[in-house]
């Protein structure tokens, strides 16, 4: 029996078929994914506007290292923007960052809301052509009034579009809650100083902390407690040393210190630092004699500090004084005695000292 001949029509549609199922599974392999954090962890977000040569970019691969489990985000600033064109250094930068598991983020100002959507998408697909390791991008002076909810939903969508899947905005100060999934996190704060932590509570309780960054600067010491307290409000934080008109243009000496806190904060092994150790001090003693020498007791004393009295009681009178500090120490009459005189000659009754040593003062009493 002869065999039956298949179409070549047939064939055809198959090998199609198969030609377009591929395709698709090959689009669904390479569709690029939000970075994978883990639920209910706190990451870091830096402003690293410095360029790619400096050292800043290696210590936040190197700190990362050191603490794999802290999310870090950097953003990147080539030049108000992408710039006019491919910056090589730019290039290895982001693949150093990306290389040391650091989400980067490129950075877009929109004027609040009042840039051209064209303009802000052009620098966009910048960012794609030029830096393709870019993982999302951060939108600067984001409006925080009702009414502009589209247009960065739009550049959200857009971004994602082109592969650029992480999206922060940045109004530096609070917004209201139809912001929140126009982009994936919100900046709610971007001032001097550490913002309250009611001020990071309020409202935004209300929503998955993973929507909200701070990014305080001009703050010279890191408070390790009030970090670690933060986390359970934000879901990244960043804080600086540094100050106006360029807060962002160098890492704090801290840095290290604030993401180690970060990381023990999110595996629940934060430990409050202990007490600073107190300043040593110096023992300041007041005693009371008649004008022969003859010990006094109970002449009243009152010590006072920057215009505030810090101790009183009765001669012979001691106390612990902060070491270089100016003190102001008056001793009063009492019946027939009367003050006539200290033993450095001063006839003033309210004698001023610098505590330098541990010392004795000698009030004389006539009677």
């Amino acid at each position: 029996m002869p065999k039956k001949k298949v179409k070549i029509s047939t064939i055809s549609a198959l090998l199609c078929t198969l030609i377009g199922l591929a395709l698709i599974f090959a689009t669904i392999e390479n569709v690029p994914s939000k970075p994978a954090y883990a639920a209910g962890v706190t990451g870091v977000i830096v402003p690293l506007y410095t360029y790619p040569t400096s050292s800043t970019w290696d210590s936040i691969v190197q700190t990362k290292g050191a603490n794999p489990n802290v999310p870090i985000i950097a953003i990147i600033n080539p030049s108000n923007g992408p710039g006019t064109s491919q910056d090589s250094n730019y290039v290895a930068g982001t693949q150093k960052l990306q290389s040391g598991n650091i989400t980067v983020l490129g950075y877009v100002h929109t004027s609040y809301g009042q840039r051209s959507i064209r303009l802000a998408e052009a620098e966009i697909e910048k960012y794609h052509t030029w830096y393709n390791t870019v993982d999302g991008i951060f939108f600067d002076e984001m409006s925080n009034k009702a009414g502009k909810e589209s247009y960065y939903q739009t550049l959200s969508n857009y971004a994602d579009s082109l592969g650029l899947t992480v999206s922060v905005g940045n109004p530096g100060t609070d917004t209201i809650p139809s912001y929140i999934g126009t982009v994936d996190n919100l900046v709610i704060y971007e001032s001097a100083g550490l913002p309250s932590l009611s001020y990071l509570g309020g409202w935004h309780s209300n929503y998955d902390k993973a929507n909200f960054s701070i990014l305080p600067y001009a703050v010279s010491s890191l408070d390790k407690d009030y970090t670690a307290s933060a986390t359970s409000y934000t879901g990244f934080i960043y804080i600086t040393n540094d100050d106006v008109p360029n807060p962002w243009d160098s890492l704090p000496s801290y840095f290290g210190d604030l993401v180690a806190t970060v990381d023990a904060a999110n595996s629940g092994t934060f430990v409050s630092p202990p007490p600073p150790e107190p300043l040593p001090g110096k023992t300041i003693t007041v005693n009371s004699v008649n004008l022969k020498g003859a010990p006094i007791v109970g002449m009243w004393t009152t010590v006072a500090k920057d215009g505030v009295t810090v101790q009183t009681g009765y001669t012979p009178l001691s106390f612990n004084a902060q070491d270089g500090a100016t003190y102001v120490i008056t001793v009063a009459n009492y019946r027939q005695h009367i003050f006539d005189h200290w033993d450095d000659g001063s006839t003033n009754s309210a004698r001023t000292i610098t505590a330098t040593a541990d010392m004795t003062l000698t009030a004389y009493y006539r009677q």
